[in-house]
This record gives structure tokens, sequence and C-alpha cells, in this order.
């Protein structure tokens, strides 16, 4: 966050999620949960969001912001957030996928294909495992034109990691708990939205928790 030199809300547009207050039945309309076989929980101490799903192969949980508000128009721009994938009972890690960052509203395979191999949303800013691999790739997307950094780090089971990305107006940057993955020459042009999904590779009950997600933009 050392990108944004201080939070002045008159020169950056600032949002953070801590999921304190998050409507589960997405009452309010600030959020969309599109699901099958997928639930959303709170749990505490300090707000954590739980999509967890059912236990069946292809079982999905997507939220996404129902409006799309963000888009980087060659500003600077910041993206966050603390997660962790667990497998499930008798499962492994990596049979699932998993999406964290920013990307236009777009469900089911209209955002990833149906074998879980490749995104098919228009356009995104984000980080991204495909089944099979517990491995994050990052990746930015143009009118489903894709610069992609394949499998540059991974994850384990049940283990926080920080993903957060640095757009400087021409390059986005990618890390994972601050160490530095990617650095990718794209920049969206459409508006986009904070976005989690996680599908499930096979018969297991997968969960992604989220702790929070920030997003901050230049004026």
């Amino acid at each position: 966050l050392g990108a944004i030199p201080f939070l002045d809300p008159t020169r950056w547009a600032i949002w953070f999620e801590d999921f304190l207050n998050y409507d589960i039945a997405q009452e309010s309309g600030y959020w969309t949960l599109t699901q099958t076989n997928g639930v959303d929980t709170v749990v505490g101490p300090t707000g954590v969001l739980l999509l967890t799903l059912g236990g069946a192969d292809n079982d999905a949980a997507e939220l996404q912001g129902s409006v799309a508000p963000w888009q980087t128009n060659a500003k600077k721009m910041v993206f966050e957030a603390r997660v962790k994938v667990a497998k499930g009972a008798g499962g492994t890690i990596g049979q699932e996928e998993v999406f964290v960052g920013l990307g236009t509203i777009q469900t089911t395979t209209n955002f990833m294909n149906a074998g879980g191999t490749a995104l098919t949303v228009d356009n995104c800013i984000g980080f991204v495992s495909y089944d099979a691999a517990a491995t994050i790739s990052c990746v930015n997307r143009i009118a489903d034109v894709e610069s992609i950094e394949a499998g540059i780090t991974t994850y384990v089971d049940d283990t926080w990691m920080v993903l957060s990305w640095y757009f400087d107006g021409s390059k986005t940057k990618f890390y994972k708990d601050n160490a530095l993955l990617a650095d990718l020459d794209c920049e969206p042009p459409a508006v986009m939205t904070p976005t989690l999904f996680v599908k499930a590779g096979g018969a297991h009950a997968k969960v992604l928790h989220c702790d929070y997600l920030l997003v901050a933009a230049e004026r």
C-alpha cells in the first residue's frame, strides 16, 4: 500500500470491505452471490467471509459487487485481499478453481469455462488458479485478450496469503505476501467490480475464506 501516498479521499477513491456488516441475504443489493450448492457465511473474530461448497463436483460460488464502479482509466489503482483456500474433508488442494480480483460482472461459464481451465470473463485484473494445480497465475484481460504470468506461485491448504496488485498508470505489478510476482503491460479499459470465485474440481466441500478486500483508485 506504499503506492498510496496518503489516504486523502478527495484524491483517491477508497473502498474497504471487512465483512463486519456483510448482508448474507443480499437484500441491500450491494453484493450478488451466484452459486450452485454454495453458501456464504461470516465468522469471527474480525469478520471473515466463507464461501463454502456443498461437496459435489462443480459446486460453485461467485461473489461480485452488484455494480461495477472501478476503472483504471490510466490512473493509479491498488487492489488487495487476504484469502485462503481449504481443501475440504478428503480433498486435494489445487483441485478447485479460484479467482480473486476485479472483473466484469459475468457469471458461470461467462466467467470461467466449464472445465475450469481458462477464464472467459471479458475484462479482469487478478489472481487465478485453475483446476488440478495448486498454482496461482497473475492475469490481466482486455476484451478477452489475456496477458498472464502462469503458475508463478503456489498456495497450500488452509493458509492465509495476501494477494495484491498495483497499477501504476501503464503496468500492473502483482504481489503475494509483499513479494513481487509479475509485471504485466496492459490496462483493462472497461468498468469492473470486486470478485471472489471458487468452484470444486471434485466431490469435496471446498471453502474460500476472505478476511478483507481493498480497492483504491486515484481520481
